[in-house]
Order: structure tokens, then C-alpha cells, then sequence
């Protein structure tokens, strides 16, 4: 099938930077941002199509360690004049948040998980390109509650279960 509708040509172009504070000590955090800019060159229904846009992202990701054997983390994003394909999005985002509780000698873990704290993961868009002019939103039912229990067996890795290096005694 050959068409001459939607050719061209797409270039982005996106700068990150992420900086923190590194793991190890109670408080861990990092904390970013991203910038993407597309830019379209083409042809549509036969009439040129140049389309210009920038968008930002915006990332986070804390973890507190209460103890030893208790963690929190929270995690969360906000995208601001996003887009996929033509269609321009607004702002959305997401918070997550967790607690880590290790329990039977660090055998087993009690985690308890919610997503979407703020229920903010909802996605409206438009387009008006061309010919073109739609207007939609969608809402993702992403809200959710977890409790997860994981338990290790007793099987070590395999790092682990090597023996270590010594140097042979003589008889």
C-alpha cells in the first residue's frame, strides 16, 4: 500500500539532568527533569505540515529508612505539554508511594503500595492539525492499594554460594 499522506520527516531533541543525594546513609533521594522538543517537517492531504513543539518531564524518587528492617519510599512524575504523536496532552502525573517491612529474620517482607496517591494520571488531549480538530480524555483506573507479602526460601544466589578465595594451607 503506497500513500503521499503523512510523509515527513520527525527530529527530537531532549536535554536531562538528574541530580541527588547517593544511596547508603537513612535519607536517599534524586530528583530530575526533562526537556524533549519535536519537530515535524511533511506533507498532509497534500499541504505541508510543520509542527513544532516542547515538553518537560519532571521526576522524583525519595527513600527514608525508619530502621534497619523498616523503609519508605515515594516516587512520583508530572509531565507538562506533553505529546504523543500529534496530539498535544496536559499536564498529568503520578505519586507512588510504599512501605518495606522485613519481618521472620529478614526471611520475609510485608510491603504495602499505593499508586496514583493523587489520582492524577488522568490524560487529556487534542488535536488540531490540518483537516483535524479532536478533543478526548482518558482516564486509566490506575488508583491502587497493595499489600504484598514475599518470602525468601533459603535459596542464595549464586555469588553467594561460592566459597571464598583462600590461599591453601600446607600440610
Amino acid at each position: 500500500l503506497r500513500t503521499f499522506d503523512n510523509l515527513g520527516k520527525n527530529k527530537e531533541y531532549y536535554f536531562k539532568i538528574i541530580g541527588g543525594i547517593p544511596p547508603g546513609g537513612k535519607y536517599f533521594f534524586y530528583m530530575g527533569a526533562q526537556y524533549n522538543y519535536n519537530q515535524y517537517r511533511g506533507f498532509y492531504q497534500g499541504q505541508p505540515l510543520n509542527y513544532n513543539r516542547g515538553s518537560y518531564t519532571f521526576f522524583m524518587y525519595q527513600e527514608y529508612k525508619f530502621s534497619t528492617k523498616f523503609t519508605m519510599n515515594m516516587q512520583g512524575f508530572m509531565r507538562t505539554r506533553g505529546l504523543q504523536n500529534f496530539y498535544e496532552l496536559n499536564n498529568f502525573g503520578g505519586l507512588f508511594v510504599s512501605f518495606n517491612r522485613s519481618i521472620l529474620k529478614r526471611k520475609a517482607n510485608l510491603i504495602l503500595s499505593v499508586n496514583d496517591l493523587l489520582q492524577t494520571n488522568r490524560v487529556s488531549f487534542r488535536i488540531n492539525q490540518a483537516d483535524v480538530n479532536a478533543s478526548g480524555r482518558r482516564i486509566n483506573d490506575t488508583r491502587r492499594l497493595g499489600l504484598t507479602v514475599r518470602y525468601n526460601f533459603g535459596i542464595k544466589p549464586k555469588e553467594e554460594k561460592k566459597g571464598s578465595f583462600d590461599v591453601p594451607s600446607e600440610v
